[in-house]
Order: C-alpha cells, then structure tokens, then sequence
C-alpha cells in the first residue's frame, strides 16, 4: 500500500550544500529577464496541459467513489492553475506567501490522496493523469518517484510532459536521470517533453550525478543548445553552466547573439558563471561578454552584461574600449 503521510509545507528541490545551485543561476536570471525583456519569466509550468476542463466528467450514477475522484482532481487542478498563474506571471516578492501556501495546499493534497493520485495515473482517462502526473511531484517523498518513471512510457504526450513535472517539482535525488537526458536531445520529441525533461535535469544537484549519468547529460546539454526552442536553449546553457564544460563555453557564448532576449540572457549569465568557477575559462568568458557589448538590440541586455562583466571581473570601467583592452591582456 502506498503511504498517505500529510505534512504541513510543501517540498522544496533539494541541492546539495557548499556550492552555486543551478536553480540559483536560473532564478537571478529569470528575475533580469522579467525585469528587462518584456517577456514572461520561465514558462517553468507552461506544460500543465489539460485541455476541455477540469476531471473528466463521470456518469451521475458511477460509484461514490468515481465521484469523489472527479471532483479531488477538479480541485487539484483548480490549485495547480492557481500556482502556474503565480509562476509565470505572479511578482516573486509579492506572491511569496500566497505561492507558499498554494504549495502547501497541493502537498496536502497529494500526499493525503498519493495512492488514489497514483491510482489515475496508471489507469485513469488521459486528463485524469495528466493531473495526476503534476499532482504527484507535491507528494514530497520517494513514494511518487516509481510511478512517474512509468508514466514516461505513457502513450499520452501530454502525460509524459507532466510526469516529467511532476519530476522536478519532486526532485528526488534517486532519480535515474540518463533516459531522461535523452528526452532533452530528442527533437522528435514534443516540445513540452523537452522543456520538462531539461526541467527535471535542472532541478537535480550535480553532486548526485554518477559519472554515465553526467556524460549523458552534458551530451544532452551541448546537443540543447542548438535546439528550435528558446527554452530547451536556456535549459542546455544553465545545465552546461553548472556541470562547469569550460569546453563548450564558445559555444554557449554563440547564443549571446540569439534572436530571443531572454537566452541572450541566459547566455551572458551562463558564460559570466562558468567564467567565475571555472579558472581556465575566465579569460575567454570575460572576452565573450566584451563583444556582446556591441549589441545594439537592446539596452537592457547591454546593461545585464555589463553587470555580469562586473560581478565576474571585480571592475567596473567606464566605457568598451576599456573593456576591451582589459579583455585582451587575460590568457
């Protein structure tokens, strides 16, 4: 029997202690960009799909049980949209608390009912475990874990994509992550699969990685960047960014020039970071930064590689050609 321990607050990614979180970059980053692009902040939960309603009506003379099912999902569902409206769109300091306490609620929720949760994921109409796949990574303990490593093989994309969310809201450090690396690579894969694998990735500390499971996710990662879509683009630089792959730093600092503002943030926060753990690469990161000065797009990007030029370099010059002539004496 599965458990159905409750608890009183909602789980939080687990990062190991004594060193820069990835979720750390991508928060500073996320905060720069909606401060200055215009553009929403990381479509972190955008994959919550589940379209034509809530729970999947039942018949009204199904069983007391089917009913009660139908309307925990609504519910769940009802608080899931509450949560992805404050994610993307709610002021990280203003909503602070209603977040806390949306989460909380969720965590309630889901680790009251995992076993039913768990129950519509295996055998449930698709719309049903598509709110049980997102529900379950509130559940906050291993318990979840085997159930959405199934639900990837579910024949519903939509499914996988929030199984996969389900994931990274868990971030349960067992969790074998080279499949999942695969799903960051493979464009054939649905777009949303993609976000919410590189999601899952992002949200586990490099500390737990064994060596196979980090090969395959800088492979991942390098093969990301590269991809169609803005955000599977950013998941690839702050993965590359924390695994500290000082050989892939030219190529992240190609998407400095990117057509969409907030990877161009992401790459000049991504270079800035490796640049300043990284010793070897310190050089070649300030340089990068440098020449993305010249960029004449926008001034809010201009202004965030200045500041990340400051935080990496320790100096603070007054125009480029001082920058340049700093760059060029470093190895």
């Amino acid at each position: 029997m599965h458990s159905t321990r409750t608890h009183r607050h909602a789980p939080v990614p687990r990062v190991a202690p004594g060193r820069p979180a990835l979720l750390a970059l991508a928060s500073a980053l996320l905060l720069a960009g909606c401060a200055s692009s215009g553009e929403k902040q990381d479509p972190l939960f955008k994959e919550l799909k589940v379209e034509g309603g809530d729970a999947v009506p039942y018949d009204p003379h199904a069983a007391a049980d089917d009913r009660r099912t139908g309307v925990l999902l609504a519910e769940i569902h009802r608080k899931l949209d509450i949560w992805t409206n404050l994610t993307l769109r709610g002021d990280p300091k203003k909503d602070a608390r209603t977040l806390t306490q949306v989460e909380s609620a969720l965590g309630y929720d889901a680790s009251k009912n995992a076993a039913l949760l768990v129950d519509q994921l295996d055998v449930g109409a698709p719309r049903n475990r598509m709110i049980a796949a997102a529900a379950l990574g509130f559940v906050g303990s291993d318990v979840a874990l085997g159930p959405l490593l199934a639900a990837l093989d579910d024949r519903d994309e939509q499914v996988v994509a929030n199984a996969l969310l389900g994931l990274s809201v868990l971030a349960e450090p067992t969790t074998p992550l080279t499949r999942i690396a695969g799903m960051l690579e493979d464009r054939g894969a649905d777009p949303d699969v993609r976000n919410n694998a590189g999601r899952v990735l992002r949200a586990m500390p490099s500390l737990v990685l064994n060596g196979s499971e980090r090969e395959a996710i800088l492979g991942a990662a390098r093969f990301a960047i590269g991809d169609e879509e803005p955000w599977v683009r950013i998941h690839g630089l702050m993965l590359l960014a924390e695994l500290t792959d000082a050989e892939s730093l030219e190529d992240m600092a190609t998407l400095l020039t990117d057509d969409t503002p907030l990877v161009r943030l992401a790459a000049s926060r991504a270079v800035a970071y490796l640049g300043d753990v990284e010793g070897e690469a310190f050089g070649r990161a300030t340089r990068a930064l440098v020449g993305a000065l010249s960029d004449t797009r926008s001034q809010a990007f201009r202004s965030a590689v200045l500041g990340d030029l400051r935080r990496l370099t320790k100096r603070n010059f007054d125009d480029d050609d001082a920058w340049l002539k700093y760059a060029n004496r470093l190895n």
